[in-house]
């Protein structure tokens, strides 16, 4: 990160995954989060010196993300849509590298392919050490492979993204 002022470099850190696909600043600037094309979808704290957050499901490249305007709620999209919540930990930076995927499996399963799906709040928490935790709250199946974009009103209460297949999706919190 530089100052865009003075040309000073303020923050350097170098992401271990694949190649971005995509990628969102939150609201205050606090969260960086990038998709990636191994579909890993990453957190770091740009405010302070923290191990990122790595939360693996997405089976795809992710094409889409939005972040909260209080940086607290996560969509990824790609061959699904997750809903992820954040919540802040004090950070310990000496740990390495945080990972949020369920123990003994490679990578958390979306459902097969169904129209909806709801998986109950898990938290996913991570070693110590992070300053950030997430909990996979929602997972929504499309009816064709992948949805590549991602729109979400401002109050955050309709999301709307389109399919491969060219179905149009619009989803409300209820």
């Amino acid at each position: 990160m530089t100052r865009l002022s003075t040309g000073a470099v303020v923050k350097s850190f170098t992401l271990d995954q694949g190649p971005v696909r995509t990628f969102q600043l939150s609201g205050d600037g606090s969260l960086l989060v990038t998709g990636h094309d191994d579909g890993d979808v990453v957190v770091t704290r740009t405010d302070i010196l923290c191990p990122p957050l790595v939360l693996k499901l997405h089976q795809s490249w992710v094409h889409d993300l939005a972040v909260s305007p209080d940086g607290r709620t996560i969509v990824s999209v790609g061959d699904c849509l997750a809903w992820w919540r954040l919540s802040n930990k004090q950070c310990t930076p000496e740990h390495g590298r945080l990972s949020a995927q369920a123990p003994g499996s490679p990578r958390l399963r979306p459902p097969e392919k169904q129209y909806f799906s709801y998986w109950s709040g898990r938290p996913v928490e991570p070693p110590a050490g992070g300053g950030v935790t997430a909990e996979l709250r929602q997972v929504f199946a499309f009816r064709g492979t992948l949805a590549r974009r991602l729109a979400v009103d401002d109050d955050w209460t309709t999301l709307v993204t389109i399919d491969d297949a060219g179905v149009l999706y619009v989803l409300q919190v209820m």
